[in-house]
């Protein structure tokens, strides 16, 4: 009978914090097998294969969960240096508010000789100095394009400004992780936890995120920030147009991808929706005029959307132009269902010349903004 796998339900963040903090701390345990995982995680995690056991000590006090704000902290001894380990963990989501380099600037204003001493006493390795500090963004959900660029450039400006004290690793993805279980399980240093691990990795889903971001990446260009949720959309704010000298008041149009019921078999199939949204309990007028202006600048965008799609009329793709449903937060403009595997490019193809078209439609309207 096969066992039940506690990663189907412990699929949060906090549970791989739990899995690193796991392994570091097989470090300390006096079985050779569990000691070895240790091992094994520390030469993958510092890409230094010619490690051995004797080199590495982790300071009694880690690791550190939920540190600071930090998702994992510690200190492991390697050789003669005490290198501070600063685990950054995402499943579905991604670096915000500047953590990356809050957190090594933080923790590299930490090195200081009474820190230092207080880790010599608890590892009993009197010749200590402080090696680099290690970034280290750890990542299972799927990765799209915009974030790897992202990342790489934050990489690179960090290690600008602190070359002389960080590493930012290379990220480690899910086949990263994936390959690393594969490796102890090759040298017999297995575990049910192990296992389980890898095979809540090997099963995730990721289908919807590889077609968001082939989309994406079609409609506008490989690099193009987008936002994305656990509700399983994904979308993109290309223009706002000013309505008020407060901002709570703009309007925006986006650009979202999703799955929809389509047809009379409501068979669930991609659609690319163009849509209108404002957060409408924060505007400041609550008589009802602002709901009024907003679906008078609906009907503007659709009559444009109307000459724009006689111009692209040789696309030949079927449009839904969407009734306005007077929704509190959101108005479907038209929808582009994908029906067919095919229609992925045609789909994509027709969206980025729309934009392009609408843009050069709306040029000349100085209450508009564009954000791509």
């Amino acid at each position: 009978m096969k066992r039940p796998n506690i990663f189907n339900y412990a699929t949060k963040e906090l549970s791989q914090d739990a899995m690193i903090c796991w392994f570091l701390e097989c470090l300390k345990n006096e079985n050779e097998l569990y000691k070895n995982i240790g091992v094994e995680f520390i030469k993958f995690i510092l890409e230094d294969d010619s490690l051995t056991a004797s080199d590495i000590a982790l300071d009694k006090s880690s690791p550190l969960p939920q540190y600071v704000r930090m998702d994992v902290y510690a200190v492991v001894c390697v050789r003669n240096k005490a290198i501070p380990l600063i685990f950054e963990d995402k499943t579905d989501t991604y670096l915000h508010g500047d953590q990356m380099k809050k957190y090594c600037k933080k923790v590299i204003g930490w090195q200081e000789d009474n820190y230092l001493n207080n880790i010599k006493s608890r590892t009993g390795l009197k010749e200590l100095d402080w090696g680099k500090v290690r970034y280290i963004y750890f990542k299972t959900g799927y990765v799209f394009n915009w974030q790897k660029s992202d990342f790489d450039k934050q990489k690179s400006e960090l290690e600008d400004l602190y070359k002389e004290h960080l590493i930012v690793r290379n990220p480690i993805y899910r086949n990263d992780i994936i390959e690393f279980l594969e490796k102890l399980k090759v040298q017999k240093l297995e575990d049910f936890l192990i296992d389980d691990y890898k095979i809540h990795l090997d099963e995730l889903t990721i289908k919807d995120q590889e077609l968001w971001n082939e989309m994406m990446t079609k409609i506008f260009d490989s690099t193009t920030y987008f936002y994305y949720s656990y509700q399983n959309y994904a979308l993109k704010e290309i223009l706002k147009f000013k309505m008020s000298d407060d901002e709570r008041d703009d309007i925006y149009y986006a650009v979202r991808i999703k799955y929809r019921h389509r047809g009379k078999k409501c068979e669930y199939r991609p659609c690319i929706e163009f849509q209108q949204n404002r957060q409408e309990n924060k505007v400041t007028d609550k008589s009802g005029k602002k709901k009024e202006e907003r679906l008078k600048n609906a009907d503007y965008i659709k009559d444009k959307c109307k000459k724009i799609f006689e111009t692209l009329g040789t696309y030949n793709y079927e449009k839904n132009l969407c009734k306005l449903n007077k929704l509190q937060n959101e108005n479907h403009i038209f929808m582009l269902f994908i029906d067919e595997e095919g229609d992925v490019n045609k789909a994509c193809n027709f969206m980025n010349k729309f934009i392009f078209l609408l843009k050069k439609e709306l040029s000349n309207d100085h209450n508009v903004d564009f954000f791509i």
